[in-house]
């Protein structure tokens, strides 16, 4: 079954699913899109096209990309992934009713992009995959973005190293009083 990897449809609430917060990158405007200059999925040729829960289109045409996202009725389940793996894709979510959420990724959690536009036309999504199908970067350039920046866990260190020094002060105290 395929996975939506974190995006949610506009108006659902949130825009992201099983992920911790994240926060933008110092872009100026969404323009700097050095680090999204890289192929688009790749240098890949082969890609796949999720939608929804349905079953992959290996290698689709562009009719066959325009007919998905048209197919698109909104809603929680309501998304498409255009990509040549786990780390080099494109995805949507919602539908031409409701306008629809864009993300893009590069090869690396570093290169992991949402788009500003949370309420982009069925137009503007088709646009960006079909230029996301082509290998260029065109949607790249024409879209706002922002990087996302995954939260770190918490570390654990410090708080170990106080239970080590707390047990050796126990033991040197207890030698010392004993």
């Amino acid at each position: 079954m395929p996975e939506r990897r974190g995006l949610r449809p506009p108006g659902s609430g949130g825009e992201h699913v099983g992920r911790p917060a994240v926060g933008p990158a110092s872009f100026t405007g969404g323009r700097q899109l050095d680090a999204l200059s890289v192929g688009a999925h790749g240098g890949v040729s082969e890609v796949k096209l999720t939608v929804g829960i349905g079953e992959a289109i290996e290698n689709p045409s562009e009719r066959q990309i325009e007919a998905a996202l048209h197919s698109l009725p909104g809603g929680d389940d309501s998304f498409a992934i255009l990509g040549s793996g786990e780390q080099f894709y494109v995805q949507a979510a919602g539908g031409a009713a409701e306008a629809f959420a864009l993300e893009c990724r590069s090869g690396s959690a570093s290169e992991h992009y949402r788009c500003n536009n949370t309420s982009l036309l069925l137009e503007e999504v088709l646009a960006a995959f079909l230029s996301y199908h082509r290998s260029d970067s065109e949607f790249k350039r024409t879209l706002d973005w922002e990087r996302e920046v995954e939260e770190s866990p918490p570390r654990r260190l410090p708080l170990l190293v106080l239970a080590v020094l707390a047990a050796i002060a126990a033991v040197v105290l207890w030698q010392v009083i004993g």
